[in-house]
C-alpha cells in the first residue's frame, strides 16, 4: 500500500525532488538530493544506479566486479563472502593478510590448546625441577 497524505493546495506546485501539480493526487520522485531520478520503471531486481555520463539516477543491474590485484586495498566495495552455519545463522568469511582462509572457530580452539600445553609442561617443569634456561616460554606462543 502507498503511502498517502494530504498536501494542502497552498503548497502547490511542489518542485525540486518532488513534482506534483495542483489537484493531482499523485507526486513523482524527480531527483535525489537534485539529482535527476529517470522516469523509466525498474524491471524486477533491478536497482537505481548514477549513470554519469546522463548526470541521473537509471534503473540497471548491480555491478558485480571482479577483485582488486592481490595485496592491494580495494578500490571499489568489493563482494562479501558468507555462508550460513547449522543454526541458520548468517557467517562471515575472513582471510588473513596473506590471503589464506581464516577460521576463527579453529584458531579459538588453537589458542585454547596452546594454554593447556603451556599449563602443563609448566606443571611438568615445576614436579621435575628442570633448569629455567632448559624452557623458554616465549617457544610457545
Amino acid at each position: 500500500m502507498s503511502n498517502r497524505q494530504t498536501i494542502p493546495n497552498s503548497i502547490f506546485p511542489l518542485t525540486g525532488d518532488i513534482e506534483s501539480e495542483t489537484g493531482q493526487s499523485t507526486v513523482t520522485v524527480a531527483g535525489i538530493q537534485k539529482t535527476p531520478v529517470s522516469p523509466q520503471p525498474p524491471n524486477n531486481g533491478q536497482i537505481l544506479i548514477f549513470d554519469e555520463p546522463t548526470d541521473q539516477y537509471v534503473p540497471g543491474d548491480p555491478i558485480v566486479s571482479g577483485p582488486d590485484p592481490v595485496g592491494t586495498s580495494p578500490t571499489v566495495n568489493p563482494v562479501q563472502v558468507a555462508g550460513i552455519d547449522e543454526g541458520n545463522l548468517v557467517r562471515e568469511l575472513r582471510t588473513d593478510t596473506y590471503g589464506g582462509l581464516r577460521v576463527p572457530v579453529l584458531e579459538g580452539l588453537v589458542a585454547q590448546l596452546v594454554a593447556i600445553c603451556q599449563a602443563q609442561l609448566a606443571a611438568y617443569i615445576e614436579v621435575n625441577r628442570l633448569p629455567e634456561n632448559d624452557y623458554n616460554p616465549s617457544n610457545f606462543s
